[in-house]
């Protein structure tokens, strides 16, 4: 196994894990996203993915080794996570021990998970199931709602009449009766 992991119980619901990747596991990654970089890395003078290994290293050093660390970190707290069989509702936060070509990652994680108590025995209990009727104000009430959600406006070209809806613009009137006051 190339990840191994220490819990330390903070609460009753708080852990902090301490997850160290293998160095091993660390430089087969490093070997893939520079392949992967490899691959897609695009430089004058050369084809597309024809880039030598050395002159990928020195132009994306800095975006392989950030790849690597975001792919071992989510792949190794997902490990760990099932190792431990924490079912994680948080993470608190994540402090990084050590990382590097060559040698192990290490890390923690302080984070929440579910809680764990006993069931109490829930087989063979009676419940009551109560039938709710709809009564016909109660879908009156609904069919209003539904007509006034769904209601579309069109401007007229007439006299404002009873029942419509009239948006006043109150600068607007106020300059047409004669300027503010």
């Amino acid at each position: 196994m190339s990840v191994t992991v220490s819990v330390e119980t903070l609460g009753p619901c708080k852990k902090l894990l301490r997850i160290e990747v293998a160095a091993e596991r660390v430089n087969a990654t490093f070997e893939q996203i520079t392949g992967k970089f490899q691959r897609e890395a695009q430089l004058p003078g050369f084809r597309a993915g024809k880039v030598p290994r050395h002159l990928v290293v020195r132009n994306f050093d800095a975006r392989i080794i950030e790849e690597t660390r975001r792919q071992l970190s989510e792949e190794s707290f997902k490990e760990a996570t099932q190792q431990e069989r924490l079912r994680v509702i948080v993470t608190l936060g994540s402090e990084e021990l050590s990382f590097g070509r060559g040698q192990a990652f290490g890390y923690t994680v302080t984070l929440e998970h579910a809680p764990e108590f006993p069931l109490p025995n829930y087989k063979g209990l009676t419940v009551r199931r109560e039938l709710a009727t709809a009564t016909d104000a109660d879908l009156e009430r609904a069919t209003n709602i539904l007509r006034d959600q769904r209601a579309k406006y069109t401007d007229v070209q007439r006299p404002a009449a009873a029942g419509d809806v009239v948006v006043v613009n109150y600068c607007l009137v106020s300059v047409l009766l004669g300027g503010f006051r």
